[in-house]
């Protein structure tokens, strides 16, 4: 069954996926892409740490912010 995301990915998540034998289709986006892209992921994970900070959403919100404040792409 195929199951669609849309999301930024990172920590070999794709490698996890395929080594369980399914597939992960993966593209690179293009910065402005990228950028509305990690900008949703801010929002989400602000969200979820406002709902729940006892879920440790925290580190998640900071990886974000690091990615916003320099752009680089640790998703891949």
């Amino acid at each position: 069954m195929r199951v669609d995301y849309h999301k930024l990915v990172r920590d070999g998540i794709p490698e996890i996926i395929g080594s369980r034998g399914d597939r992960a289709v993966t593209r690179v986006l293009d910065e402005a892409a990228y950028r509305d892209a990690l900008l949703a992921k801010l929002v989400e994970e602000a969200q979820e740490a406002s709902e729940a900070l006892a879920r440790n959403s925290l580190p998640n919100s900071l990886t974000c912010l690091r990615c916003s404040r320099d752009w680089r792409r640790p998703w891949a």
